[in-house]
């Protein structure tokens, strides 16, 4: 991997299993040629090393670019009105997946709030990385690890 790329790692050796027992499903989409594909990624360095950027779940593909979602909530986050947010994506037939952000505000009944989180993006995010949709929701869905379950966003 040159340095600035970004690519899935993939694991080889003979500690690695060919597949998910009696699930040839996930098993094709994890296990090929030959390797196990962590569902991490990372870039390459200058020295030779690999830096880890993320989960590939967890990146939206707009256009020609990966976008990392992470990145997208710790930026609407700095909205002090918002607690928590959640961005996935949307089909979309021209940029590949359109931006959707999912966001739980601090009070609740706050008048005007999407209309001036709108406006907070606009200000601090490049125009193409602004979500098409603001869903403002009382809650994220979690699991019991407290993570939001980002299928039952797409769900919603």
């Amino acid at each position: 991997m040159r340095p600035g790329e970004v690519g899935e790692i993939g694991a080889e050796g003979e500690n690695i299993t060919c597949g998910y027992w009696h699930d040839p499903k996930e098993s094709a989409v994890s296990f090929r040629s030959g390797k196990l594909y962590t569902g991490d990624l990372a870039t390459g360095v200058e020295d030779g090393s690999r830096y880890n950027v993320g989960r590939a779940k967890y990146f939206l593909k707009w256009g020609a670019k990966r976008v990392r979602c992470r990145q997208l909530e710790e930026l609407l986050l700095e909205f002090d009105a918002l607690h928590e947010a959640a961005v996935i994506g949307a089909p979309d037939d021209a940029l590949g997946e359109a931006l959707t952000a999912s966001v739980v505000p601090r009070k609740t009944n706050v008048n005007g709030l999407e209309d001036r989180l709108r406006l907070f993006c606009k200000e601090r995010m490049p125009f193409q990385l602004v979500p098409r949709e603001l869903d403002v929701l009382g809650a994220l869905p979690k699991n019991s690890s407290g993570k939001a379950v980002r299928q039952n966003l797409k769900a919603l």
